[in-house]
């Protein structure tokens, strides 16, 4: 029998750790990536993540380094680095390992995924699985089409970030001012120097910004900062009790601090309205209230959109795929996600193998993408996905290369 070929789409970590599980295991693995490996870390690779390094790499891929390199040294497991680091030391060198180099397409845009014979409007007993998947991409000779007789999703959201406004509708003036996305690196905020700059989200990157630009206001006083969010709550970033990520915690400790000793200007309860100039900005926010609404004008020279971002699944339209109405993620782990309660990420239950099922046979979507518009995915949630992932196209309930294979 010919070797079954697995199409991955997306080199950042998770798709070239599903690469090297996939090419460990004998399968013809072509990994396509519209840019440069690991491209999406890049735009926060200044960034010090707030988990380990024992969960953002695997044994299968410290194995795969060491083997290259007996003297190789990695990051300690319980060290915590930057995504510089994590490109440079490990995600990289793994993408130009002996098992993965010849496999991997950069500068390889997906256009489109479908079958071969059969379009998407026929029915699931018309033997969709023994019908091979057409992709399509731009490449750098051209446009290609690649044949597999599997299809893993794993390239991420990052180029997709949510809307400022209400409800996620566009502001007004949006998308014709220069709003900046992410946690701004040191370059950036010395160009914010002294300026007043207004922050757009409450989560751990929205945290993380505040905690930058409050050290850029020690050295420069007369920073001014402003902090919207959505939430009705003095507190923008939940502090988890006996946090295990103890960095998160510190995180999360410094922006609420901010907000209390005053450093910080919080806007609760409000989204951006419309934004007026071309820098400096005139910011209508709209504050919502029991009674009526109110509206709240400011003026800042920068705006920072830590307000998240939301799956891309065009490359899919062809597929049966079974989106959630919510999340836009994959139904059957959109709803088990929905079911959990705990505010922690490394409490979160993905739900196993099951969850990543779709209508669509031999079609999976893993990673931060499988989450759609929930923020809650953690590297070490991919990889056990893509230990379960593989269970179903080896059939093996038992498959477990993370726990038969230790660093030398």
């Amino acid at each position: 029998m010919d070797t079954e070929r697995i199409i991955i789409i997306g080199g950042g970590p998770v798709g070239i750790e599903a690469a090297l599980y996939g090419r460990f295991l004998g399968y013809d693995v072509t990994v396509l990536e519209k840019g440069a490996v690991g491209e999406h870390v890049l735009s926060w690779s200044h960034v010090k993540m707030l988990s380990p390094f024992g969960m953002n790499s695997s044994t299968l891929g410290r194995s795969a380094l060491l083997a290259q390199s007996s003297d190789l040294q990695l990051p300690g497991e319980d060290e915590l680095i930057d995504g510089t680091r994590w490109l440079q030391e490990y995600v990289i060198p793994l993408a130009g390992s002996d098992l993965l180099s010849k496999s991997i397409r950069t500068e390889s845009v997906v256009k489109s995924v479908g079958r071969t014979w059969l379009s998407k409007g026929h029915l699931p007993s018309d033997d969709r699985d023994s019908c091979e998947f057409r992709v399509l991409a731009e490449t750098p000779d051209g446009e290609e089409v690649f044949n597999s007789e599997y299809v893993i999703d794993a390239s991420g959201v990052l180029s997709q970030p949510r809307h400022l406004g209400a409800g996620g509708v566009p502001a007004i003036g949006e998308k014709t001012a220069t709003v900046l996305y992410g946690v701004p690196n040191s370059q950036m905020c010395e160009q914010m120097s002294n300026a007043r700059i207004l922050v757009v989200g409450n989560g751990h990157s929205a945290a993380t910004t505040i905690h930058q630009l409050l050290s850029l206001k020690q050295r420069s006083p007369q920073t001014q900062i402003s902090w919207v969010v959505r939430q009705n709550t003095q507190e923008p970033i939940k502090v988890i009790d006996n946090d295990p990520l103890s960095y998160r915690h510190t995180i999360s400790t410094s922006a609420n601090g901010a907000v209390r000793d005053e450093e910080v200007d919080l806007h609760s309860h409000c989204s951006v309205d419309k934004i007026s100039g071309a820098g400096p900005y005139n910011v209508a926010l709209l504050q919502w209230d029991d009674d009526n609404d109110t509206t709240l004008e400011i003026e800042v020279d920068f705006i920072i959109n830590n307000s998240g971002y939301t799956p891309d699944f065009s490359i899919l339209a062809e597929t049966q795929i079974h989106l959630c109405y919510a999340t836009e993620g994959p139904i059957k782990l959109a709803a088990q996600l929905l079911g959990n309660t705990s505010e922690d990420c490394t409490q979160i239950d993905s739900g196993g193998a099951a969850t990543l099922l779709n209508p669509e046979p031999d079609l999976f979507v893993l990673g931060s993408k499988s989450f759609g518009r929930n923020s809650n995915f953690l590297f070490s949630t991919g990889l056990k996905q893509i230990r379960d992932v593989f269970t179903i196209i080896g059939d093996r309930n038992d498959l477990d290369l993370y726990e038969t294979i230790e660093p030398t």
